[in-house]
């Protein structure tokens, strides 16, 4: 029997009987291959499907911080209203002195 399978065309890819070796890759190391890889594109396809709805939000975190990096944007720190950055430009201008009666 295993002469005839010898025989056939594309044998020498396919593992024979009693061949641990092509029994073992065929079995487990091309599978386990083509599932990471499904894995690879279901993640850039549809994330969502594969991670838990905290995971995205850490995702969608992480990509929106990698934007703003490649726009050349300011990544974390906390956002200042316009009243506070003026006033810390006002007292960087004046030389680090603050008035102490809050008018300009």
């Amino acid at each position: 029997m295993a002469e005839a399978l010898r025989d056939m065309p594309g044998s020498e890819f396919s593992p024979m009987p009693g061949d641990a070796l092509g029994t073992g890759l065929f079995a487990f190391i091309i599978p386990l291959f083509i599932g990471l890889a499904a894995v690879y594109f279901l993640i850039i396809v549809k994330p969502d499907a594969i991670l838990s709805p905290e995971q995205m939000v850490e995702f969608k975190r992480l990509e929106k911080q990698k934007e703003l990096r490649r726009r050349g944007a300011k990544v974390g720190g906390a956002k200042q209203s316009r009243t506070s950055r003026r006033a810390k430009l006002r007292q960087k201008l004046r030389g680090g002195k603050s008035s102490s009666d809050g008018k300009d």
